[in-house]
């Protein structure tokens, strides 16, 4: 009987790295905003 190995570590790894690209696109416009306002 065969058993079914989920790679668990690449899920893990897809959703942190999206997570982390999110975070990082809305820090960016974030920051891009807030320099705008200041000049």
């Amino acid at each position: 009987m065969p058993r079914i190995i989920i790679p668990w570590h690449e899920v893990l790894t897809e959703e942190i790295l999206s997570q982390l690209a999110e975070f990082l696109l809305i820090g960016y416009c974030a920051h891009a905003v807030s320099s705008g306002l200041c000049r």
